[in-house]
């Protein structure tokens, strides 16, 4: 056999194993959207309940859409404890709000887009580094997983965090160069639109880079000009309100730190965490196995962003959302490590390159189930709403009993889709000049949009979560107490949901 037939045969078969790679990856990913479109889309503005942490950004969001700056009744600086979600991201789902005129599906659905950009992230992007097999893995194992179910259906900034995080990450798992590095600075970037916890990913991307000066401008430099341009406006329109409510926020997570962070408490916290199922277990083995292989960028920032949260927080497992920027990076690590595991301790079988998707297609068979027949239930279920169609139901006799003048006082999870003006009792307590959670040092009359004078509302509306939650709060039932419940009226209920109308108003000609 001469020369040129070798190059003949050498190039025949590049061309065979480019077009199996191609045809792997496109059945690869086929079975990503056709997992991700069953158990993302179906019931979904149902499943799960609606919970207060979206419902309020979808309020904050309907008005930034519109150009103002507001949380309902409060000016918004969007680094306030109320409400710390950045305006990129809450301007998307508020436009998608108002687009859709109320309906949550729109937003929901835009969530669920990031989910499946994560799964495509994990298969093709890190899959690149790593193999397509393992990239699979980790793609099924994120998208089956109970919590990112439901949490990807929810409206949370986080999840735009955790999509941007993780390309950061992926891109560090790369060849080095300059180009990779700036696609990593652009993945920091979605997140520095949507939520504070990207100091926790720049801080894990400082920590990969560390001992590469020269790498530090283009990771960091993308999140810090995108991430100011994002608020610039907020700093046009009011600076000191801005630079005021950065320190309380500075202070409320300080605070937590000292609580619930201080000693022995946050290994402890840290060590509940990856303890509380058999899947952050498993999640917590492969990280300490990943930061030994090409995985190391992806698993370090993993142990950061895990070890950052837990310093102040101890309710990771019943408040999940506040991890779900983590969990990608969960799932890859456990992905390629289940690869690895398999591919040695199962030499003997032909099979072995299944034996890694067992344990997706058990997640699978568990969370179908219950996403088909509107049945996921979240782990903070006492504090979502026990019913959408009694909150809906009340929704829609207030508005036909108001006008946009009108004040209603509600919580967020009512006052989102109502057409009027409306604060929440919280806001009540700041309006009289007393401290509440998350207005510690109260609030000034002039951050007030519209005053939230409970003396001067119409309805007065109690949810379930109010019995549970808002009436326990700091000074609540002082301003309740100061007008007594006599001076309402009940005039509506369905369900949990009780509609109270004030007796110094005069009963509406619509009613």
């Amino acid at each position: 056999m001469d020369q040129a037939d070798k190059h003949q045969i050498q190039g025949t078969k590049k061309i065979y194993l480019a077009g199996l790679r191609h045809r792997v990856t496109r059945t690869f990913g086929l079975i990503v959207l056709v997992t991700w479109a069953s158990l993302y889309l179906p019931n979904i503005a149902s499943t799960p309940r609606w919970y207060g942490d979206e419902t309020i950004t979808l309020a904050c969001g309907q008005d930034l859409a519109q150009g103002v700056f507001a949380n309902r009744a409060v000016w918004n600086t969007y680094i306030n404890p109320q409400f710390c979600y950045q305006p990129g991201y809450v301007f998307i789902v508020g436009m998608l709000s108002n687009l859709g005129d109320g309906n949550i599906a729109w937003p929901r659905l835009f969530n669920t887009f990031l989910a499946l950009g994560i799964a495509w992230t994990c298969l093709f992007w890190f899959g690149r580094r790593v193999g397509f097999t393992a990239g699979l893995t980790a793609a099924l194992l994120f998208l089956t997983y109970e919590q990112s179910v439901i949490h990807f259906r929810w409206v949370y900034a986080h999840n735009a965090a955790a999509l941007g995080i993780l390309l950061c990450a992926s891109s560090l798992t790369l060849r080095k160069c300059s180009r990779r590095e700036w696609q990593s600075g652009l993945g920091l970037a979605i997140a520095a639109i949507s939520h504070p916890l990207v100091l926790h990913g720049g801080i894990a991307a400082w920590l990969n880079r560390w001992n590469q000066p020269k790498s530090w401008i283009r990771i960091l430099l993308p999140p810090l000009l995108l991430g100011t341009l994002c608020i610039l406006p907020i700093w046009i329109w009011n600076f000191s309100w801005w630079w005021s409510d950065l320190h309380d926020l500075r202070d409320f997570y300080t605070g937590f730190s000292k609580e619930l962070g201080a000693g022995i408490q946050w290994p402890l916290n840290f060590w509940s965490f990856f303890t509380h199922d058999y899947f952050h277990a498993l999640s917590g083995c492969s990280l300490l196995i990943c930061l030994f292989t090409p995985m190391r960028p992806i698993a370090l920032t993993g142990i950061v962003l895990v070890a950052l949260l837990t310093q102040n927080r101890q309710n990771l497992p019943v408040f999940y959302y506040q991890a779900v920027v983590a969990l990608p990076l969960l799932t890859a690590c456990l992905g390629f490590s289940l690869v690895k595991v398999c591919k040695k301790c199962f030499r003997a079988f032909s099979f072995r390159r299944l034996i890694p998707f067992l344990l997706p297609t058990a997640l699978l068979i568990h969370v179908g189930p219950k996403v088909w027949s509107s049945a996921l239930v979240s782990r903070n279920d006492p504090w979502v709403i026990q019913s959408n169609h009694d909150h809906a139901q009340a929704i829609d006799w207030v508005n036909d009993h108001t006008r946009p003048s009108d004040l209603v006082i509600c919580h967020w999870n009512v006052g989102w889709r109502l057409k009027c003006q409306n604060a929440d009792l919280m806001m009540c307590v700041g309006w009289d000049g007393l401290p509440t959670f998350t207005y510690e040092h109260g609030l000034p009359r002039d951050r007030f949009r519209y005053p939230a004078d409970i003396h001067k509302a119409k309805f007065l509306v109690l949810t379930d979560i109010d019995r549970i939650w808002t009436l326990a709060q700091p000074n609540v039932n002082a301003v309740l107490n100061e007008r007594s419940i006599s001076a309402w009226i009940p005039v509506y209920q369905s369900g949990s949901c009780l509609v109270l109308r004030s007796r110094a108003d005069q009963p509406d000609a619509k009613q």
